[in-house]
C-alpha cells in the first residue's frame, strides 16, 4: 500500500476465486473500484458517504496477474467529492477506470 495526503494506491493480489474465463470478472474490478473510491473518501470525512455517481470503464481484460488500484480525489467542497480510481496491472496498462461522487453532506 502506498498512501500520501493525495493519493492512495493498494495492491489486489490474484486470487482464482476471482478468475472466470482465463480473466479477472469484471464484477470484482467493479467492486474494488467503489470500495477504493470510498476509502479515499474516508481520508476527508469521518461520517458514511454514500455514492451519488459511480462510472466504471473496463478498457482491457485483466488476465491473471496482480492489479494495482489507486485512487485520488479531484474534487472538494462542502458537500461532494469526485474520486478518479484507475485498475492497473504490473506493466501499469490501465485495465480499468472509474468516476464516483459521493455525499458528503451532513444532515
Amino acid at each position: 500500500m502506498d498512501v500520501t495526503e493525495e493519493y492512495l494506491k493498494i495492491k489486489l493480489p490474484l486470487k482464482e476465486l476471482f478468475v472466470a474465463g482465463g480473466s479477472m470478472h469484471g464484477g470484482m474490478i467493479a467492486a474494488i473500484i467503489d470500495i477504493k473510491a470510498c476509502f479515499e473518501v474516508q481520508k476527508h470525512v469521518s461520517t458514511p458517504a454514500p455514492a451519488i455517481h459511480l462510472t466504471i470503464d473496463c478498457l482491457r481484460a485483466a488476465r491473471k496477474k496482480d492489479l494495482y488500484i489507486a485512487a485520488k480525489t479531484i474534487k472538494l467542497d462542502r458537500t461532494v467529492r469526485a474520486i478518479d480510481v484507475t485498475v492497473a496491472n504490473e506493466q501499469q496498462s490501465v485495465i480499468a477506470a472509474g468516476r464516483g461522487r459521493f455525499n458528503i453532506k451532513q444532515s
